[in-house]
């Protein structure tokens, strides 16, 4: 008997939504055409480290994982019904061509597809709101303050 794995077994999903659309852009490029898929929000088990992942219907490829980190930033426009996730990420194409490490700017703008507006708005909030993220903005505060040069004399 063979046992696929996920890379999900150390975690647990905090939340997931079926029939979700990720649009994508990377650099300067434009965004791609949206996919449509499920998103989850997990949490690892032992650190407690989050990230969201999205996985491609029907073929259940992931096009979107993202460690929630004090360097990403992600938000909720509720009128427009978007949950955006900024970040650097390496440029694969770049890595391969120079074996440099060159970063761009990646943004997911997450879009509720097949999904109800209700259970996407919640997804959302869920997300923007972890706990997780207050615990982050509070980490990169301090490493910002700690590392600042001090004006005592």
């Amino acid at each position: 008997l063979h046992e696929a794995l996920t890379g999900e077994e150390d975690e647990h999903t905090k939340s997931e939504l079926k029939g979700v659309k990720v649009f994508i852009k990377r650099g300067d490029r434009e965004f791609t055409d949206g996919i449509l898929g499920n998103i989850k929000h997990l949490s690892h088990k032992d650190t407690a480290d989050e990230r969201l992942l999205f996985r491609r219907e029907p073929v259940w490829k992931v096009s979107m994982s993202v460690r929630l980190r004090p360097t990403v930033r992600c938000s909720f426009d509720e009128d427009q019904g978007i949950l955006r996730v900024a970040l650097k990420e390496a440029d694969k194409c770049e890595n391969a061509i120079s074996g440099q490490q060159k970063q761009e700017i990646v943004v997911y703008a997450i879009k509720r597809g097949k999904a109800s507006r209700d259970d996407f708005a919640q997804f959302a909030r869920s997300v923007v709101s972890s706990p997780r993220w207050a615990v982050l903005a509070k980490d990169a505060e301090h490493e910002t303050t700690s590392s600042a040069p001090s004006t005592a004399t």
